[in-house]
């Protein structure tokens, strides 16, 4: 996992929180619509590939 151990991972969430805290919010919904529209576009991609 690239080396990293629990302390560096908590590291870096207690960082994020402090960088990103009151704009949260904003980057959990544009990564939600990033998600989605990724899926979207996976599945159309399978389903154009596959024939159905």
């Amino acid at each position: 996992m690239l080396g990293l151990g629990l302390l560096e991972i908590i590291f870096v969430l207690i960082l994020g929180l402090f960088l990103f805290g009151n704009r949260l919010p904003i980057v959990m919904g544009w990564l939600g619509k990033s998600y989605l529209e990724f899926k979207k576009e996976a599945d159309s991609l399978d389903s154009n590939t596959l024939g159905r």
